[in-house]
């Protein structure tokens, strides 16, 4: 199943804006990402 936890205060990998964003899992293949409404793209996190 995959999932979204939307955040009031996050910052963003790729423009470093802190504001209103979603995490997006997906578990089928363990990735993680983010939707940035500032830089407007969905930024993928590395994973460790």
């Amino acid at each position: 199943m995959d999932t979204v936890e939307l955040s009031d205060r996050a910052v963003c990998p790729a423009c470093t804006q802190l504001g209103a964003g979603g995490y997006v899992s997906f578990e089928s293949d363990l990735r993680l990402a983010f939707a940035c409404p500032s830089c407007r793209k969905l930024v993928w996190i590395d994973g460790a």
